[in-house]
């Protein structure tokens, strides 16, 4: 785009005093007065810049600014601090490419700094290709940060404790004894034990007239087992 057909665009972008600053700089039939002065410029975009500058831009605006590019220091990526760092020189009117390259190299990481200037750019827009392309460079050589892995899958912290129980759907130990019965399976007995004391029957033999302590064959039984001890096992 031609630098006076990029005045013209930029100028219908103009909104509030901005506009009315350059309407002024026409004359009352809307021909181009000082305007003119701008477009046949040697370099109307810069001469377009100028005049804006001059009209709203005040001197302790500047000093701010220039303030600010001597503390900047690179806290993110080259590119973050190279838009920065561009946005506050566009508050200085006059200054200089080595103005910039100097306020750039003072501002990155030591690492950064030492590649650029052994690298001995001679603009800024050489020491900012030269940073991007070492940083780009550290990245390749790093790989992904851990913070882009999915965290590391760890197993239930109840399984390292002496109570733990397998929960439902995890396969059991063959080894392990089985739990204790619940209270509808542990029912049936007690049942069973109730109506024979009613009945006034021994629990051992389920027959009326005794009790199981005094229940015959339960007596029988033992007197067999203590005259025949293989009955109850294999002794060692």
């Amino acid at each position: 785009m031609p630098p006076h057909t990029r005045v013209a665009f930029a100028a219908t972008k103009l909104e509030g005093v901005a506009l009315t600053f350059w309407r002024s700089l026409h004359d009352r039939n809307g021909a181009p007065a000082e305007a003119a002065n701008i477009l046949n410029a040697a370099d109307p975009w810069d001469a377009f810049a100028e005049a804006l500058r001059g009209q709203f831009s005040h001197g302790d605006d500047e000093r701010a600014a220039r303030d600010k590019l001597r503390r900047l220091r690179q806290v993110s990526t080259v590119a973050q601090f190279v838009t920065i760092l561009r946005e506050t020189c566009l508050l200085i009117p006059d200054i200089t490419d080595k103005e910039k390259q100097d306020a750039f190299e003072c501002g990155l990481r030591p690492e950064v700094r030492m590649q650029v200037r052994l690298h001995d750019a001679q603009t800024f827009g050489e020491a900012v290709k030269i940073a991007l392309t070492f940083e780009a460079a550290q990245r390749a050589v790093a790989g992904p940060t851990l913070s882009n892995h999915h965290p590391v899958a760890r197993g239930p912290r109840s399984a390292h404790r002496p109570n733990w129980r397998p929960q439902a759907g995890r396969p059991q130990d063959p080894d392990r004894r089985p739990r204790s019965a619940g209270p509808m399976q542990s029912r049936a007995p007690s049942l069973l034990h109730d109506k024979l004391k009613r009945e006034g029957r021994c629990f051992f033999c389920k027959e009326k007239g005794h009790r199981s302590r005094d229940c015959r064959k339960k007596q029988q039984l033992e007197l067999n087992a203590i005259g025949n001890p293989t009955s109850r096992g294999k002794q060692v």
